[in-house]
């Protein structure tokens, strides 16, 4: 039960209640579990604790947790995601296909202007695996005013994604970042918007309580049918709804 209870309040970003619900266990998934919600706070000499202490397991196959524990070593003495300059920068997002709505952003990482894909379906920043060899720290710079120091960012093969969508995308960002950055998108005004300040909520809307798997991607309740189902969001996805088996069961 503990270890669903932090499994909970890790997804609500409750990152104080999810460790100390697990703090009288010593399993391999509690230490997954104490790792994620640590390196989610900013404990980053623990959070590698945690995560070493999980890949010792020779069951354990994870490779986020390989990265981040390396990051997390080398990133002693930083503040991960200090934010200076401007207290937000308005950016136009780039029309980059006819059919599909991706959410492309120009961005400036580490004095290189390139195009990044917003994805709330990966936690963490990655950059194209062609230009950055091993995971690293990185700045970011919108628009020219807000910065953003000591990012931590992963590396994938990003050309698959380019290809997908039609623009030599080198960087996905996540919602660690984007979390960080209290981002609003306007899709139909093509408008990026990153903060230094939490914006109050525009007066005509819904708000919709939004949870993240593992503390990572972005997850909501719906209903379904007649019943109610959980839906992640991604933002990098081509259809506007993706059901599985059970989904379109749902559905009726």
């Amino acid at each position: 039960m503990k270890l669903l209870a932090a499994q909970i309040y890790l997804a609500k970003l409750d990152y104080a209640e999810a460790i100390r619900q697990l703090r009288e266990l010593k399993s391999t998934e509690a230490s997954a579990l104490r790792g994620r919600a640590l390196w989610y706070k900013g404990d980053l000499d623990a959070a590698a604790d945690e995560l070493e202490a999980m890949l010792n397991d020779p069951d354990v196959v994870d490779e986020w947790a390989k990265s981040i524990a390396k990051l997390a070593r080398r990133g002693q003495g930083r503040v991960p995601f200090t934010l200076s300059g401007g207290l937000l920068s308005a950016i136009e997002m780039p029309h980059v296909s006819q059919t599909a709505p991706y959410f492309v952003v120009p961005v400036e990482i580490d004095g290189e202007l390139l195009l990044a894909l917003i994805s709330t379906g990966y936690a963490e920043v990655v950059l194209d695996s062609a230009s950055r060899a091993e995971p690293s720290w990185v700045s970011m710079r919108f628009g020219g005013h807000l910065e953003v120091q000591d990012v931590p960012a992963l590396t994938q093969d990003l050309s698959g994604i380019s290809k997908q969508v039609g623009a030599p995308i080198k960087a996905v960002l996540g919602v660690n970042l984007l979390r960080h950055l209290h981002v609003t998108i306007d899709f139909g005004g093509r408008q990026f918007v990153a903060r230094s300040f939490s914006p109050p909520p525009p007066p005509d809307s819904t708000r919709i309580p939004l949870y993240y798997a593992k503390g990572g991607g972005m997850f909501m309740k719906s209903g379904l049918g007649t019943g109610t189902g959980s839906l992640l969001i991604d933002t990098s996805m081509s259809l506007p709804m993706s059901l599985d088996e059970g989904g379109w069961k749902k559905a009726g």
